[in-house]
């Protein structure tokens, strides 16, 4: 008898309990699904606004290329390169990097694909090349799609590893570069504008965005890779 009643009880209980216990279930895997969408969307509203930052940066430095290529200084120095409109192109090309710290490098390259002026910027500070260390980029990406552009236009290179002497520069660097030509007083192209612009902020923020994500996270160009 005291078995049976045992029984009787459990079953009894059972079926009391077993639908709190089942809402208890169903109201916390509801609420965990309603935190993940919440942290989803979250997490897709930063990476859309740094999207948009990242579209102003490049707005950005388009503008500011415009400006430079219109600069008398550079003007000044096509017209004639002597040693004082190379220096006093030098000077500007430094004024102009100085209030733009993700700006790495400023070059002038011809239409050789010859660097004839360029400024980079070290752990000490902005430095102009010397004529040796001018290096010839003429089989580089970019320049090669920059020989379509006409006075006025502007490409902006995909992301990727800065190279130097044919080499990726250690510690890699992630730089994409805006280009634009570059023409002397009557219009004719001379060569090209090319402002090496540092990822390297963009990259730590998208790591962020996606923190406990990074043994997964792959940046993809538009070809896949």
């Amino acid at each position: 008898m005291t078995s049976l009643y045992f029984r009787r009880f459990w079953q009894i209980y059972a079926l009391l309990t077993l639908p709190i216990l089942i809402g208890i279930a169903s109201i916390g895997y509801l609420s965990y699904l309603q935190s993940h969408d919440l942290e989803e969307l979250e997490r897709k509203h930063q990476v859309n606004a740094l999207i948009a930052e990242v579209t102003d940066a490049v707005s950005e430095v388009k503008a500011d290329v415009f400006i430079l290529e219109k600069s008398l200084e550079l003007k000044d120095f096509l017209y004639k390169d002597s040693i004082i409109n190379e220096a006093v192109l030098l000077f500007r090309l430094q004024t102009f990097m100085k209030e733009k710290s993700h700006y790495d490098q400023v070059r002038l390259i011809n239409l050789k694909g010859n660097e004839v002026a360029r400024i980079n910027r070290t752990k000490s500070g902005l430095a102009p090349v010397s004529s040796s260390g001018l290096q010839n980029k003429k089989d580089s990406n970019y320049f090669k799609a920059s020989l379509a552009l006409s006075v006025g236009e502007v490409f902006v290179s995909r992301l990727d590893l800065n190279v130097e002497n044919g080499k990726v520069e250690e510690p890699w660097k992630p730089v994409f570069r805006v280009v634009t030509p570059y023409a002397d007083r009557i219009g004719n192209i001379q060569g090209f504008l090319v402002v090496n612009v540092s990822a390297i902020d963009i990259m730590r923020r998208f790591k962020t965005l996606f923190n406990g994500y990074g043994h997964r996270l792959r940046l993809l160009n538009d070809k896949g890779f």
